[in-house]
């Protein structure tokens, strides 16, 4: 089978707004001159009479050629050269093709500087799949306003491997055609190809005429028991632990072997992700012979590991690897019929810059680990696809990090990170709630100074919102209260300093609220943790998700989610009341009646929306009104303990953790002498 292809070609002049900046600068020119000596002015004048001025416009000019002749299966060479007129420091590069054509290497998208000295020549491997009519366009733009795009037509016949060039045409076309504001670069989203997949959970029965290719995929990886430096693992030693595990949800390419020329294409699967078939591929194809050595197939199983076709969930984009894996390879196999050929294959871990293994680890993370939770938790499907860079650091001042810089962008994993799963799954947090609310990453959330460390202050509780989510999906995910060596279930003032009077901009305060609402697993008893177990997506309208993205919510800060909490909840608000007092963000007031049983103390002001008055724990710099009523046959006689008072009502400041005796006397025994009345006085604390 072969292939023709004919070509038409766009191409478009911008000359309006070109005509009336040269005017402009024309006009400014002359005016400039007219102030100028006369004789000179009448020199220049002169002059600009007899020499005529050459005006060069922006322009772009795409030349595009398909080497060799593209036949179905086999992969070629598609060349996209540029031209401009002047130095361009802004141009984009875009190319869509038709989904039966495949990516086989190469970047649909371009973007830098070109010189007028230079050409750009952006090339990219390419094979159509199957017979047809299909379609590659290719578009550029400059800031400057030139444009120019081109089409190719594909064209696939069963009986004729004729190449038929097509007339080549050029349409003037307005300013207005030009999607959007022509002074800027438009951004591209790359196009995503639906998946030819076949069922891998049990293999088809061997039909006449076919053959079966199967085998499983691992790979070896490295991973930190406690992901950054000793500084953040309090009590805990650093560890690399080496490990090796299957390759899950990948897509797995089947070729023909050719002893001389291309490859043939034939299928795609993408590996198993059970517990039954994790890691394992299988094809069952026609056992044909499209290079002709032979009378059966010679399998080529090529891995993928970079590119828009790696995997239905993410994408992975290594700067520096390479494109893709032999998983096996037999140029001369020529498989009988009705034959089972196995191919197990192993990415080794090889600490470098093209260490695949690791590539592999960062992909496993974020499309198995968070997606699949997201899959359990949401029904998520296979639309929510990211552009992941490994290994490629964000620089905030001079230090490297992992980031998510945006919908375009991406994610990009910090060299070291990639072996550090709480960070790759806390960047790929970002993601999910930016693809629903357009949360601002840190880039912007916490500029300028981009500081959003667990044991400080945020710059702002926005900051401290978008990264404790952030920290808190990954507990999710894991299912782990332990964040890069912090545990939530632990309110140790040694791990976390206590925070200051705005606890709204900690970071850790915000994690330590989503996951106590969360998780459910500590008791009252405890004193600092909640039994309450709203979960993620939780039932009815009470549950993290649904707060944080449903019902036209968009928290901007956990004083927002809290409100939004406490309202959605409809019981048990007082359990959960404890939430913020994980890190101790609330102080507890104690409070004792001597003798038992003759009277109660009463709050008797309304408390704040972080109060735990049923818990007497109140938020930092409160006061707290208290009244001591006796019961039947008692007389209130004082206050002792942190403050000291025979007014009935008292109040108390909630600084630090308070103490407080309310003592009561029988109306028969004689009433015990008492400090004067007046203002309460304070026992010094330590």
């Amino acid at each position: 089978m072969s292939l023709k292809y004919q070509r038409t070609v766009s191409f478009i002049f911008i000359l309006v707004v070109t005509m009336v900046t040269w005017l402009l600068l024309f006009s400014s020119s002359s005016t400039q001159a007219a102030t100028a000596d006369a004789s000179v002015q009448q020199s220049e004048q002169a002059e600009s009479v007899n020499q005529e001025q050459p005006i060069i416009r922006p322009e772009l000019i795409l030349d595009v050629s398909i080497d060799p002749e593209p036949i179905v299966g086999e992969i070629v060479t598609l060349r996209i050269k540029v031209t401009s007129a002047l130095d361009e420091p802004d141009v984009l590069l875009m190319v869509q093709m038709s989904d039966e054509i495949d990516l086989i290497a190469g970047d649909l998208t371009w973007n830098g500087t070109i010189s007028s000295a230079t050409p750009l020549v952006h090339e990219m491997s390419i094979a159509v799949r199957e017979a047809g009519n299909w379609v590659i366009t290719i578009n550029s733009g400059a800031s400057s306003f030139a444009v120019d795009s081109e089409r190719l037509h594909l064209i696939s016949t069963a009986n004729s491997g004729e190449v038929i060039p097509s007339a080549e045409y050029r349409v003037v076309q307005s300013l207005d055609t030009w999607p959007g504001d022509p002074s800027e670069i438009i951004p591209y989203e790359i196009p995503k190809p639906p998946l030819r997949t076949e069922n891998i959970d049990e293999l088809a029965p061997q039909a006449a005429g076919q053959v079966t290719i199967q085998g499983n995929i691992t790979f070896g990886f490295e991973y930190e028991d406690c992901r950054f430096a000793s500084w953040n693992c309090p009590g805990q030693s650093v560890g690399v632990i080496q490990d090796t595990m299957p390759l899950r949800n990948a897509q797995i390419r089947l070729y023909d072997r050719a002893t001389v020329g291309s490859d043939t294409y034939l299928a795609t699967v993408t590996t198993g992700s059970t517990i039954s078939n994790s890691g394992f591929y299988a094809f069952t194809v026609d056992n044909i012979d499209p290079d002709g050595d032979g009378t059966g197939i010679d399998p080529l199983v090529l891995i993928f590991p970079m590119g828009p076709e790696f995997a239905e969930k993410v994408t992975i984009y290594d700067a520096v690897g390479t494109m893709y894996f032999e998983a096996a390879s037999a140029p001369d196999n020529d498989l009988g019929d009705g034959t089972i050929y196995t191919f197990d294959y192993h990415i080794p871990h090889a600490p470098s810059q093209t260490d695949m293994g690791q590539v592999m680890y960062v992909f496993d993370q974020m499309a198995n680990e968070a997606y699949g939770f997201l899959e359990d938790e949401l029904g998520w499907g296979n639309s929510e696809v990211v552009k992941v860079n490994y290994p490629q650091g964000c620089i905030f001042g001079a230090v490297d990090n992992s980031c998510y810089i945006g919908e375009i962008e991406g994610i990009a994993i910090y060299d070291p990170d990639g072996a550090r799963p709480d960070v790759i799954i806390h960047e790929y947090g970002h993601f999910v709630l930016s693809r629903y609310l357009g949360d601002i990453p840190v880039v912007q959330a916490c500029a300028p100074v981009f500081n959003h460390s667990f044991t400080e202050p945020t710059i702002a509780p926005s900051c401290a919102w978008s990264e404790g989510w952030a920290d808190f999906f990954q507990m999710a995910v894991q299912n782990d209260p332990d964040y890069v060596g912090r545990d939530m279930e632990i309110p140790d003032s040694a791990i976390l300093p206590l925070p200051g009077d705005d606890p709204a901009s900690w970071e850790a305060a915000v994690v330590a609220t989503l996951w106590d609402i969360f998780d459910g697993t500590g008791t009252e008893s405890s004193g600092f943790v909640d039994n309450i177990a709203d979960g993620f997506n939780g039932s009815s309208d009470n549950g993290i998700w649904n707060l944080t993205t449903q019902m036209a919510n968009n928290p901007n800060d956990i004083v927002q989610f809290w409100d939004l909490w406490i309202a959605n909840r409809n019981s048990e608000v007082d359990v959960g009341c404890e939430l913020l007092d994980q890190h101790q963000l609330l102080y507890e007031l104690i409070i004792d009646i001597i003798p038992a049983n003759s009277g109660e103390v009463v709050i008797t002001d309304p408390p704040s929306e972080f109060d735990c008055p049923t818990l007497n724990k109140f938020l930092d710099t409160r006061f707290v009104e208290l009244q001591a009523v006796p019961a039947t046959n008692f007389a209130f006689s004082q206050w002792s303990g942190d403050a000291t008072s025979i007014d009935p009502i008292l109040y108390i400041p909630m600084e630090i953790d308070r103490s407080v005796t309310a003592e009561f006397v029988s109306i028969a025994s004689p009433t015990p002498s008492s400090t004067p009345s007046g203002t309460p006085t304070m026992t010094p604390t330590p």
